[in-house]
């Protein structure tokens, strides 16, 4: 990657360029920004690319990219990976494997995301669905409240002492 940037100066054009100057890890070209990432990589799956033969460095370094950006996707919370980003997550992960790394890893995190996400699109639907029936409770409990109140005031009324006077008698 470079960045150039030009001026004039005492009637004379200066040139300032800046190159990052890419690395070679295990026959993979990468960023300087990527090195750290790539050698804990290779560090925790040695065999991740074992099985990778293609020779073309920038092919190499365009899968290798595409690696980077599955274990950078894979680390997000599973509630910031939605369902379309799993999808296409997991359609990598197999053309990445059908040309030779080895992501049993990656894969095991990809369904340990996807478990996540389904236990929790269960649990919304489960609250969902307790809330409607405790709504449905409240609402009969009000409704049994307002009855009782109407019985008790019945049972009152029908309790309450009679006063007679004379003339009701005659």
């Amino acid at each position: 990657m470079q960045n150039t940037l030009g001026f004039l100066l005492d009637e004379e054009v200066k040139i300032v360029a800046e190159i990052d100057v890419l690395q070679v890890i295990n026959g993979f070209q990468v960023l300087p920004s990527q090195v750290k990432s790539v050698n804990h990589l290779f560090r925790r799956q040695p065999y991740i690319a074992s099985k990778f033969r293609i020779n073309n460095p920038l092919l190499k370094t365009a899968y290798m990219n595409v690696l980077l950006s599955l274990a950078e996707t894979l680390r997000l919370p599973p509630q910031k990976i939605s369902d379309s980003d799993l999808s296409d997550t997991e359609t990598t992960l197999a053309h990445m494997k059908i040309i030779g790394f080895k992501l049993d890893c990656l894969e095991e995190k990809l369904g340990e995301i996807k478990e996540k996400k389904a236990k929790e699109k269960a649990g919304k639907i489960k609250i969902r669905k307790t809330e409607e029936k405790l709504k449905d409770l409240k609402h009969k409990c009000s409704d049994l409240e307002a009855q009782l109140e109407t019985e008790k005031a019945e049972v009152l009324a029908a309790s309450a002492p009679l006063f007679l006077s004379d003339d009701d008698i005659f």
